[in-house]
Parts: C-alpha cells; sequence; structure tokens
C-alpha cells in the first residue's frame, strides 16, 4: 500500500499517522511497470487538467486485470444542493475541478486507454441525476 499526493501537506499527514505516502505527480508516477494489483483516485480526477495522461500513466503501473477504482462528483448536483440549504458562498466559489465528469464520459475516457468498466455506481442514489457521487471500477485489459 502506498499514497501519492501532489500536495506536500497531504503526505505529511499520512505519515503523521504512520501511512505509507510519498509526494508525486499522477502524470509521473515513480513506479515499476505492471507492478501494482490496484489504483485508487478518490476525488482526484475532477483536478487534473490532462486525466488522459494519469490514466495512461495508471495503466502503465497496473498489471494485466488490475483494478482502477474512480470516485468523482456530481458537480451540478452539488452546486443545486448548495443553493437549496442557502449555502451561496460555497456553491458559487471555485472547485479547483477542471472537467466536470459524468459516467458516460468517464466510461469513454478510460476506454479509449485500455481500461474496460466492470461497474459503475452512482452515490447515494441508482439514478446520476440525483446522486452527488459516482463510483467506477474498471479493469485493464
Amino acid at each position: 500500500m502506498l499514497g501519492i499526493d501532489y500536495a506536500e501537506e497531504k503526505v505529511k499527514i499520512c505519515k503523521e499517522h504512520h501511512l505509507p505516502a510519498r509526494q508525486g505527480s499522477a502524470y509521473a508516477l515513480e513506479l515499476k511497470d505492471h507492478s501494482w494489483d490496484c489504483c485508487l483516485l478518490l476525488e482526484v480526477i475532477a483536478h487534473l487538467p490532462d486525466s488522459q495522461k494519469a490514466f495512461r500513466e495508471i495503466h502503465r503501473v497496473l498489471r494485466k486485470g488490475g483494478l482502477l477504482l474512480i470516485i468523482f462528483p456530481h458537480d451540478w448536483l452539488f452546486k443545486v444542493a448548495r443553493l437549496t440549504f442557502l449555502k451561496f458562498k460555497e456553491a458559487f466559489s471555485p472547485s479547483g475541478h477542471v472537467k466536470h465528469w459524468t459516467p458516460g464520459g468517464m466510461r469513454q475516457a478510460l476506454k479509449e486507454v485500455g481500461f474496460e468498466v466492470e461497474k459503475e455506481m452512482p452515490l447515494p442514489f441508482y439514478f446520476w441525476w440525483c446522486s452527488l457521487h459516482c463510483v467506477v471500477v474498471a479493469r485493464k485489459r
């Protein structure tokens, strides 16, 4: 197990809790080819300007049949929820997201790099239009 984060302060927090972590980039993982069984991208992909480059790099380090698990937000619904609860400042503050993903867009992006989506699940509800997040599990072909 290893955590990699671009932000030095996040790595420091992990190390304070005795978790294996190091600073790095999703675009240039300092890991051997075909050396990992699983990769988690938890609330990361929406922040990456070049998601395809990150997907290619993850594909490189995963073994054949390796799993990629991604969780990404439904930005539009978050905005609606914040407005509903009169959280105007939060609703109109920059999220730092450079791309607003949908399950279909994620499926297509992963397929282009050589992943096969095995499962996608909007959370907390079955339908994307009323869910705040989506979990996607893809396998390296």
